[in-house]
C-alpha cells in the first residue's frame, strides 16, 4: 500500500516537473490573473439586471430555477444569479469573483484536454496560448449574463472531450461517468451544450473506429455500447424536455433574409478573423457593446490564410480533413441556431457579435490540434504522409512567427474590447450615480421613468422602469402619481428635485386674486387650457391656496385621480395618461375652497439648481 502511494507521489512529482506541463500551468495562471482583472473592471449590463430582478426575493426552488429566460433553460445559471442577488444590492465583487473562477477553470480544463488527447508536447502549449488570447471569448468574460452561460459550456466541452477520449481508449466506465457529468453540467448552464454530444459522436466515428461507415457503427456498438446508450439518452431526453418546457426561440416576426445576412457575417467576417487573432478593431454601437469591424483587407487575408492552412495540413497529414469537417459541421450548426433566432431580428449586426461564437473558440482549438497533431490513443492516426502532396514546408521559425502574430493580435483585440467595458460603460456610471444619490438623499416621492438604453435596453420592459429597477438598490423610495413635491432621476443618474416644463397651461382665471376657484358647495370647476394635450403621459403642476385639508378630484378626459391637499399655499403634481383640453377639479368637502393660481401641463424636468 505504501509502495503504491509512493509510486503515485513520484508520478505526480514527475508530471509537475515536466516542462510542458509547467509552462502550460504558468500560462493558465497568468491568463487567469489577466482575466480576473478584466472582469473586475467591468459592471452589470442589460440582461444582467433582468436576471437579478428575477432572482430578487425568490427562493431557489424548481419554479424559479427552471423558468426559461429568453429561450434559455439554465437552472445552474439562475442559481448563480440568485447567489449574487443574495450577496447584496448590485454586488459586482461577488459576480466578478464567480466569473474569474470559472474563467480560470476553463483555462485549466483546456490544458487538461489537450494533454489527454495529444500528450505532453510543446504544440499543446501553442494551442493553449491561442485559446487564452482569443478575442472570440471576450464577451463571455466582461458581460456577466453571457459569462455564466458560456464559460461553463467551455469547461464542459474540454472536460467531456478529454474524458471521452480516455473512455474510448480504455472502456473504463469512470471516464464515461466523467463525460456524462460534464455534459449534464454544461446543459444546466446553457442548452447549447447539447452540441458537445455531436462532437463526441464525431470523434468516436472518425478517430476511434475504422472501415466502412456501417462497419464503424457496428464496432462502436459492440465496443462502446454503454457510452452510446448514455450519450443517446442524454441527447434525446434533454431535447424532448427542452422543446416541451421552453417556448420556441424562432421568430415569426423576423426575416429569413436578415438571418442569412447574420450567417454570412458570422462566418465570413467575425469567425474567420477571430480565429486568427482578429478582429483587431471594433465598431462602437451601444456602448459598452462593440462589434467586430476588421479591415476589409485583413478579412481577405484571413481567408487566404485559412484556406492555406486547410490545404497545407491536408497535403502533409493523412487524416487532417476530418478535423476540418468537424469544425465546419459545428460552425454550421452554431450559425444555424443564430440565423434562425437572433439573426432574423438583427441581421448583420448579430453576425458581428462574438457573443454568439464563444463556444467555437474551444472547438477551433480542438480541431487545430486534430488537424496538425497525432492522437497517440486513437484507432485512426493522423500521421505524416509518406509522400507529402506539397513538398515545400514552412521552417519552424516561420511557424513560430505566425503563431506569435495570431496570439499578439488576439491579445490586442481582447484588450481593446475590454477597454470599452472599463472606460466607456455609460450604463455603469449611470447606475452607480443613481445608487450613490439615492443612498445620500431622501427624495420623498420619486417620479417613475424609463431608464436610458445604455443601462437597461427597451426590450427589457418592464424591468427598464425605475420603479422596478430600484428593487436592486438598498434604498427606500416611494413612487406615486400624486405628490406635493417630487424628485426625478436626471440623465446622469443623479436624483434632483423636479418641476414641469410647461407645454400647455391654464387660461387666466376670472378671479383677479384667486385665479380659478374650486368650491365644495359649487361643485366641479372646469379649467380650459390654451391647447389640447394629446394622448401621452403628462404631469400637471398646479399652485393652489386651500382653506382646509381635503381631497381634490382631478379629471382629464377619461382619467380621474384623487389627490390629498393641505390647507395653505402649496403645489401639487399629478401624473395622468390621457388626451384632454380641460382639467376638471372638485373637492370632496362641502366646506372647502381652493384658489388655483397656475396650472401647467408638460413633462418633468430637473428643477434649476440653486446658487450656493
Amino acid at each position: 500500500m505504501r509502495q503504491q502511494r509512493d509510486e503515485r507521489r513520484g508520478t505526480h512529482r514527475a508530471l509537475l516537473q515536466d516542462p510542458v506541463i509547467a509552462v502550460g500551468a504558468g500560462i493558465v495562471a497568468v491568463t487567469a490573473a489577466a482575466r480576473a482583472w478584466m472582469v473586475s473592471g467591468s459592471w452589470f449590463f442589460a440582461d444582467d439586471y433582468r436576471l437579478l430582478l428575477d432572482a430578487n426575493g425568490r427562493q431557489p426552488d424548481p419554479d424559479y430555477l427552471l423558468e426559461p429566460f429568453d429561450g434559455h433553460l439554465m437552472p445552474a445559471a439562475r442559481l448563480v444569479a440568485w447567489l449574487v442577488a443574495e450577496a447584496g444590492p448590485l454586488t459586482w465583487t461577488t459576480a466578478a469573483a464567480i466569473v474569474a473562477a470559472l474563467a480560470a477553470a476553463a483555462l485549466a480544463a483546456c490544458l487538461w484536454m489537450l494533454l489527454q488527447l495529444f500528450g505532453r508536447r510543446w504544440a499543446v502549449v501553442a494551442l493553449l496560448t491561442v485559446f487564452a488570447t482569443s478575442a472570440i471569448t471576450a464577451p463571455a468574460l466582461v458581460w456577466w449574463a453571457a459569462a455564466i452561460n458560456q464559460i461553463p459550456m467551455q469547461i464542459a466541452f474540454f472536460l467531456a472531450v478529454g474524458a471521452w477520449s480516455r473512455y474510448l481508449q480504455s472502456c473504463d466506465l469512470r471516464w464515461l461517468a466523467l463525460t456524462a457529468f460534464a455534459v449534464v453540467g454544461g446543459l444546466t448552464f446553457y442548452e447549447k451544450s447539447l452540441l458537445i454530444l455531436a462532437v463526441l459522436a464525431f470523434l468516436a466515428v472518425a478517430y476511434y473506429s475504422d472501415g466502412s461507415f456501417t462497419g464503424r457503427l457496428r464496432y462502436l456498438w459492440t465496443t462502446y455500447r454503454p457510452g452510446l446508450v448514455v450519450g443517446t439518452a442524454l441527447g434525446v431526453g434533454y431535447t424532448v424536455a427542452y422543446l416541451a418546457w421552453v417556448p420556441s426561440p424562432f421568430r415569426e416576426e423576423g426575416s429569413w433574409t436578415a438571418g442569412w445576412d447574420a450567417a454570412q457575417a458570422l462566418v465570413g467576417t467575425s469567425l474567420v478573423t477571430g480565429a486568427l487573432g482578429g478582429p483587431w478593431q471594433w465598431w462602437e454601437t451601444n456602448q459598452p457593446l462593440v462589434l467586430a469591424a476588421p479591415p476589409e483587407s485583413a478579412t481577405r487575408l484571413a481567408w487566404v490564410v485559412v484556406v492555406a492552412l486547410v490545404f497545407g495540413t491536408w497535403t502533409k497529414k493523412e487524416r487532417s480533413g476530418r478535423a476540418w469537417a468537424l469544425f465546419a459541421g459545428y460552425v454550421a450548426l452554431a450559425v444555424a441556431l443564430v440565423a434562425t433566432s437572433r439573426g432574423q431580428l438583427y441581421g448583420t449586426l448579430a453576425g458581428l457579435e462574438y457573443r454568439y461564437l464563444t463556444d467555437t473558440a474551444a472547438v477551433w482549438i480542438l480541431c487545430l490540434g486534430l488537424a496538425t497533431l497525432d492522437m497517440p490513443g486513437a484507432r485512426v492516426r493522423n500521421r505524416l504522409r509518406a509522400q507529402p502532396l506539397l513538398l515545400p514546408t514552412l521552417p519552424p521559425h516561420a511557424m513560430a512567427g505566425a503563431l506569435a502574430v495570431v496570439c499578439v493580435g488576439g491579445a490586442w483585440s481582447t484588450a481593446s474590447y475590454v477597454y470599452q467595458w472599463h472606460h466607456h460603460h455609460a450604463g455603469a456610471q449611470y447606475v452607480k450615480n443613481l445608487r450613490a444619490t439615492l443612498a445620500a438623499a431622501s427624495p420623498g416621492v420619486l417620479a417613475d421613468a424609463v431608464l436610458p438604453s445604455v443601462a437597461v435596453p427597451e426590450y427589457a420592459e418592464p424591468d427598464n422602469r425605475l420603479s422596478n429597477f430600484v428593487e436592486l438598490l438598498d434604498t427606500n423610495v416611494t413612487f406615486a402619481p400624486v405628490a406635493e413635491r417630487i424628485s426625478m432621476v436626471d440623465e446622469d443618474g443623479a436624483v434632483r428635485p423636479a418641476t414641469v416644463n410647461p407645454r400647455i397651461s391654464a387660461l387666466p382665471g376670472p378671479n383677479e386674486n384667486c385665479g380659478w376657484v374650486v368650491d365644495g358647495e359649487e361643485g366641479e370647476t372646469s379649467i380650459p387650457l390654451d391647447g389640447r394635450a394629446f394622448e401621452w403621459t403628462w404631469w400637471i403642476k398646479m399652485s393652489y391656496l386651500a382653506s382646509e385639508d381635503t381631497t381634490l378630484r382631478v379629471e382629464t378626459g377619461t382619467e380621474t385621480v384623487d389627490a390629498q391637499v393641505v390647507a395653505g399655499l402649496n403645489s401639487l403634481f399629478v401624473e395622468v395618461e390621457a388626451g384632454f383640453e380641460t382639467v376638471d377639479l372638485s373637492v370632496t368637502s362641502p366646506t372647502a375652497a381652493m384658489c388655483i393660481d397656475t396650472l401647467d401641463v408638460g413633462e418633468l424636468i430637473p428643477a434649476p439648481r440653486t446658487a450656493p
